[in-house]
């Protein structure tokens, strides 16, 4: 990883198509997941990655790379937010290009609906709490990584990444026993 970051230190094209190939899809799940909305993610993907480009001097300094890269990806989440006036997570509306199928199949029906069951028992969560599930899911990062970006120190963070799967767990054992006991 040392060299990797000199050469992007350097600019070296490669080196950021390197870091676009180890990081690009989990940066684009973690900014969908916070905007909601497939075309948005993209472009502030390309927009973090054009930010990593600008600033490549810095990128030497990062004692981590992969938390100071997501770092980034937050915090261009957030300036998009703001310049765009939306305070909402994604996780309260549905996004428009998984209702759009036509006629969907019975398989794709079910994902919309986990989907969906997803993004409510996520969107219940307190907002830095949801953050961390899903920092840690959805980009596959280490607690230290989403301490880093976070601000956190990092059992805070994976108490609470603990606190918040129970009770989810408790939300989808109380769901159930409901559904048991409705006719």
């Amino acid at each position: 990883m040392e060299s990797l970051r000199k050469r992007l230190q350097i600019a070296e094209p490669e080196a950021f198509v390197q870091i676009y190939d180890q990081l690009g899809d989990r940066l684009f799940r973690y900014v969908r997941s916070q905007i909601g909305n497939q075309q948005d993610a993209m472009d502030i993907t390309q927009e973090i990655f054009l930010r990593l480009v600008k600033s490549h001097e810095s990128l030497a300094q990062a004692e981590n790379l992969t938390a100071y890269i997501f770092q980034v990806a937050r915090t261009e989440t957030i300036r998009w937010r703001k310049k765009r006036k939306i305070n909402t997570s994604s996780l309260d509306t549905l996004e428009q290009e998984d209702s759009q199928s036509q006629s969907p199949a019975t398989e794709d029906v079910n994902r919309l609906e986990d989907i969906d069951w997803i993004k409510l028992m996520l969107a219940r969560l307190d907002p830095v709490d949801r953050e961390i599930v899903q920092l840690k899911i959805f980009s596959e990062l280490t607690f230290s990584e989403v301490a880093e970006i976070m601000k956190l120190h990092p059992s805070n963070v994976a108490t609470r990444y603990r606190r918040s799967l129970a009770a989810i767990a408790q939300r989808v054992a109380r769901d159930s026993d409901l559904q048991e006991r409705s006719p």
